[in-house]
């Protein structure tokens, strides 16, 4: 494996972290103001912070996968590949478990249901 194939799969890590702490910081946040719902600074640093990390690195993936299906069919090489796939499994794990912190919803974010929305159940 080249020193790129690694550098790549460092950067992914890297963004995926970012990724999480910035999903988890900012539930935590709303949470902590008892908000129903992101607002629009949440937005904006989500915009100027993660998304272009996350962004670069999906182009990386895409230029990495191109590379990594060369390197498969013409030199017989697989190790590029195999991380690919870890690396985009780990992705998939990622996105997963911030789409899950990022309910706000009383009764999953552990703090105490509203007692007068039962009223309307």
């Amino acid at each position: 494996m080249n020193k790129r194939v690694i550098f790549l799969a460092v950067l992914n890590g890297a963004s995926m972290l970012l990724l999480l702490y910035f999903v988890g910081a900012a539930t935590r946040q709303a949470i902590g103001e008892a908000r129903q719902s992101y607002d629009f600074g949440d937005s904006v640093n989500a915009l100027l912070v993660v998304a272009p990390a996350v962004l670069l690195c999906m182009l990386g993936n895409i230029v990495w996968f191109c590379a990594s299906v060369w390197w498969a069919v013409d030199e017989r090489r697989f190790r590029s590949a195999i991380l690919w796939l870890i690396v985009t499994m780990a992705w998939i794990l990622t996105i997963h478990v911030a789409t899950d912190w990022m309910d706000l919803s009383p009764c999953v974010a552990g703090t105490q249901c509203d007692a007068g929305a039962a009223e309307f159940r």
